[in-house]
C-alpha cells in the first residue's frame, strides 16, 4: 500500500524597520485536523542559527483553514483558505492596526479601554539614571563568564519610615551615589534627607536587602 503524501506550508515573515525577519512574532496555523503555534526565533545557541523561513508540517491536510500572525507591535495578520505545499510571504506593513490601541483610549465601538500599565517615569519623582562603571573585569579575571561590575543597579523596597507606604532604594555602580526614595501619600517619591551609604562609593552595589540590622524595629537597607 502506497503512503499518501504529507503536505507542508512554508512561511516567510517580512517585518518592519530593522526586524526584517519578524523575530518574536507568533504564527498560528489551523487545518481541519491540526492546530499549531510557532514563534519566529532563528538563534539556536552560540554562533548558531536556522533558516528564517518556517516549515509547517500539515500531514494529510492539503488546505490551511487559517494562518494568523501576532506581530510584536500589536498588529495581527490573518489569512484564510491557503493551499498547502506553497511558500506564503506575510508582510508586517500590510497588517491592519489593532483596534485596541487608540490614543484616545477608546476603540471603534466607543468602549473605554482599561490599560494594565501606565508610564509614570516622569511624574513618579524617581529620576535615578544609572551610570555604568568603565572598569573591565576581564582584564583582571579573563575567565569570568560575565563582568561582575556590570550587574547593577540593584533595587529593594520596604517601608523604611513606618508610614504605611513602600519606599525604594536603588544601589548604584562604583563612584555613583545610591539613592533611597521615600514614597509620599500621593504616590510619588522624594529622595531621603539622609543617604549615609554614599560615604563610601568605591564599590558597585550588586544586590540590596532591607532588614532590621540594629534591632530597633524598623527596616535598614544593606547593599
Amino acid at each position: 500500500m502506497k503512503n499518501s503524501p504529507a503536505h507542508f506550508l512554508r512561511i516567510r515573515l517580512k517585518g518592519e524597520n530593522k526586524n526584517t525577519y519578524g523575530v518574536g512574532a507568533k504564527v498560528y496555523v489551523q487545518t481541519a485536523h491540526i492546530k499549531q503555534l510557532q514563534e519566529e526565533y532563528i538563534t539556536r545557541g552560540f554562533q548558531s542559527s536556522v533558516d528564517p523561513v518556517m516549515h509547517i508540517g500539515l500531514g494529510k491536510d492539503s488546505i490551511i483553514q487559517s494562518v494568523k500572525v501576532n506581530w510584536l507591535n500589536g498588529r495581527v495578520s490573518v489569512m484564510h483558505n491557503i493551499k498547502a505545499d506553497t511558500l506564503l510571504v506575510i508582510e508586517e506593513s500590510k497588517a491592519p492596526k489593532n483596534d485596541l490601541i487608540e490614543t484616545n483610549n477608546n476603540n471603534t465601538h466607543g468602549n473605554i479601554i482599561r490599560h494594565l500599565f501606565e508610564d509614570v517615569s516622569e511624574s513618579s519623582g524617581i529620576n535615578f539614571v544609572h551610570k555604568q562603571s568603565a572598569f573591565v573585569d576581564f582584564k583582571i579575571s579573563p575567565l569570568l563568564p560575565y563582568q561582575l561590575s556590570k550587574i547593577g543597579p540593584c533595587i529593594a523596597k520596604a517601608d523604611v519610615n513606618k508610614d504605611g507606604l513602600e519606599d525604594v532604594f536603588i544601589g548604584a555602580s562604583a563612584e555613583q551615589e545610591s539613592v533611597l526614595y521615600l514614597q509620599t501619600e500621593d504616590g510619588k517619591f522624594v529622595p531621603s534627607a539622609s543617604q549615609p551609604w554614599n560615604v563610601e562609593k568605591k564599590y558597585t552595589n550588586a544586590d540590596a536587602l532591607f532588614f532590621d540590622a540594629d534591632g530597633d524595629g524598623d527596616d535598614d537597607p544593606a547593599a
